[in-house]
């Protein structure tokens, strides 16, 4: 697990062909269009170094390594506002909080 590390807020970033989450240097985590192969390297948003087993090139330390995946499974969450905004009014006319 990489908490923020507070140098910037580039936490996720989606196109119609990938989807990324942290940045600055390399995107900590990528993935393609088709949510099947992906990349990973050291990204400043997180603090993490490459996520994959094994980078895609050895060097001598002076480029930071970025490795290469297929992804197998992936489990992904989302809700819309309109559903937490529905949510809240149901628990506020019940008496929860």
């Amino acid at each position: 697990m990489h908490r923020w590390s507070g140098a910037n807020s580039f936490f996720m970033f989606s196109h119609r062909d990938h989807l990324a989450m942290g940045s600055g240097g390399h995107f900590g985590l990528w993935l393609d269009a088709e949510l099947l192969h992906g990349t990973s390297g050291p990204s400043a948003t997180f603090g993490n170094e490459c996520l994959s087993r094994q980078p895609n090139h050895v060097n001598d330390g002076s480029i930071p390594a970025v490795g290469e995946f297929r992804c197998e499974v992936l489990e992904v969450w989302g809700m819309e506002h309109s559903a937490i905004t529905r949510r809240a009014h149901e628990k506020h006319l019940l008496g929860l909080r």
